[in-house]
């Protein structure tokens, strides 16, 4: 197994599959690897977008979640003066409580869905305001993910894929969950998050240089070609080759950076999503020919795969995959962890090089 590298705290996240919990084990593999530029080509969380930031590389983020998209870009924009506390604490008061609205859309169509209707005035409030708010563009996305980030915390299993908010109001003996958690203020877990921002070393540096996309990977086109190095942390497809809608996890986020979403919402469901899964990643199929389409359309870079041992397509299929055209393909380590929500027991997290 690759030694870890010694790193500064990277920021908490209440992501499902978020490589923080690796993250040292990442930067040993790339540290090893001969590469300037890369593609974090599924974000999610950012962690690895940020790690490669700070290890100096030129850096593409993609994720299709607009919120997903919004984190990749404050991770490869920020600059310690950015983080103001009393700036930020005086702009997240008026943006959540004193800010005037006009319209109260998740108060009126998420009542008893995900939050309390006075949380829910707030989220109206914020998204509202925020897209107008006379700050930089830059604290616009910190103030959007630290609020993000306080939602997840206040969420059961910290995802939105169901209408469970009586989970948090019932009454009851709790054998699970954290009603402490779920019951601090928005503005409390907003300020825990950004004090955590604010103590990254974060390297100065050319930072046009990064890009950020918001695209769909079943087409390739619009990515840059000449890159170095690509990494995957693709989406899941289980042993029974039905995939995670990770949309539904974290749909509502996207509103935070759209508002209008919310408006769109699919009331066929109770959790009412606001974004729809488009991902290649449902089927085997599907999951087999995206990989194939990333082979071939960066057929001269390194490709790092971050993968569970138990998903589909297999290990052994996913080292077939990544041979093609002579390429070496090496397991290079293994880490051991047990997934929320997971029924698997412990499951081994891969990573997989492919070099041409």
């Amino acid at each position: 197994m690759q030694a870890a590298v010694s790193l500064p705290r990277f920021p908490s996240t209440r992501y499902q599959g978020s490589k923080r919990k690796i993250i040292g084990l990442l930067a040993g593999i790339f540290d090893n690897l001969q590469f300037d530029s890369a593609v974090d080509l599924y974000s999610g969380s950012g962690m690895v977008t940020l790690l490669l930031r700070y290890m100096g590389k030129t850096v593409s983020a993609n994720d299709y979640l607009k919120f997903n998209r919004m984190a990749a870009r404050m991770f490869l924009q920020a600059l310690p003066s950015d983080f103001d506390e009393d700036e930020f604490v005086k702009n997240l008061d008026y943006l959540l409580n004193k800010g005037a609205v006009s319209r109260w859309v998740v108060t009126e169509s998420y009542e008893g869905v995900f939050f309390l209707e006075s949380e829910n005035r707030q989220i109206d409030r914020f998204c509202q305001l925020i897209k107008g708010f006379e700050v930089s563009e830059i604290k616009k996305d910190i103030l959007r993910y630290c609020v993000g980030q306080a939602l997840l915390m206040k969420r059961p299993y910290n995802l939105f894929h169901r209408a469970n908010l009586n989970m948090r109001t019932k009454d009851v003996e709790r054998s699970f969950g954290n009603a402490k958690t779920w019951e601090t203020t928005i503005e409390i877990h907003a300020l825990k998050i950004f004090r955590e921002l604010a103590k990254f070393p974060y390297p100065t540096g050319d930072l046009i240089k990064h890009h950020t996309f918001n695209a769909n990977t079943t087409d390739l086109s619009g990515f840059p070609k000449n890159v170095d190095m690509v990494y995957l942390d693709p989406p899941y497809l289980n042993s029974k080759s039905v995939g995670l809608k990770y949309s539904d996890f974290y749909h509502f986020l996207d509103g935070l950076c759209d508002y209008e979403k919310f408006a769109l919402r699919d009331t066929s469901v109770a959790h009412m999503p606001i974004v729809s899964d488009r991902s290649a990643w449902t089927t085997r199929a599907g999951a087999t020919d995206e990989i194939s389409r990333i082979v071939e359309y960066w057929k001269h870079s390194i490709l790092a795969v971050s993968y569970r041992n138990d998903g589909v397509p297999t290990e052994s299929e996913m080292l077939e995959l990544l041979s093609v055209r002579g390429r070496k393909v090496d397991l290079h380590a293994e880490v051991s962890y047990k997934y929320a929500l997971s029924h698997s027991g412990t499951t081994k997290e891969q990573v997989i090089l492919s070099t041409p």
